[in-house]
């Protein structure tokens, strides 16, 4: 008799119970895996088991398309405290956006990058982590998150790395023209230096009006 076949017949309860078995013993119940039964088995109980199934079965990846978006975040957690987080890429398409921006966050906190994160990260997953950059709670490498971001965090990232000395011209193209306003605002107050130089074809033209005749200025009064 094949147990195999008797899967699609058994009730949520006796299924469980097998997985449990199988989990606390050597992996297999009449010749049948842990990863087989999951097709059968009821989604609340692959998610209160899914830590345990990994860590018995080693295969992340097989147990993903059986568990809800709760059990799929409980095992990125899992992933993360105990493994090594990199994996979590794999897990991320399968995640709740929610969750998937909890995960960013934290990772950012830690000082950790996973670049391959960012297509799966929300415009607010980003503001969160540029609001704890602006605050100084922890530093974070924007440069290859800028194209999934909301432009108004862009702006405030900007103007604040502008009033440091340290904004970087690989920016501007996803800098909005207010955004360089904020900073010609602060430069012509003079509340700091910045080289304007690359920054002209992002700029609004009366900007760059303003610009020019404050230069010219300079150069009439002697400075």
């Amino acid at each position: 008799m094949r147990f195999r076949k008797m899967l699609p017949f058994m009730d949520k309860d006796e299924l469980r119970h097998e997985a449990e078995e199988i989990i606390n013993g050597d992996g297999k119940v009449s010749s049948v895996s842990l990863i087989s039964m999951l097709p059968f088995m009821d989604e609340d109980d692959i998610d209160d088991l899914i830590v345990d199934i990994y860590h018995k079965t080693g295969k992340f990846q097989a147990i993903l398309p059986f568990a809800s978006e709760d059990g799929v975040a409980k095992l990125a957690w899992e992933l993360i405290e105990r493994e090594n987080p990199a994996k979590i890429v794999e897990v991320l398409p399968f995640m709740d956006e929610d969750d998937v921006d909890k995960l960013f966050i934290t990772l950012a906190e830690r000082g950790m990058v996973i670049e391959e994160m960012y297509p799966f990260v929300s415009e607010d997953g980003f503001h969160e982590v540029v609001e704890g950059y602006l605050k100084g709670r922890f530093d974070f490498d924007f440069s290859s998150a800028l194209p999934f971001m909301d432009d108004d965090d862009i702006d405030d990232l900007f103007v604040a790395l502008a009033q440091k000395g340290v904004a970087p011209a690989e920016m501007y193209p996803f800098v909005s023209e207010d955004g360089f306003h904020k900073v010609l605002k602060g430069y012509l107050a003079g509340q700091y230096d910045f080289d304007f130089d690359e920054a002209y074809p992002y700029m609004d033209e009366d900007d760059i009006r303003k610009l020019f005749k404050n230069e010219i200025g300079k150069r009439r009064s002697g400075h």
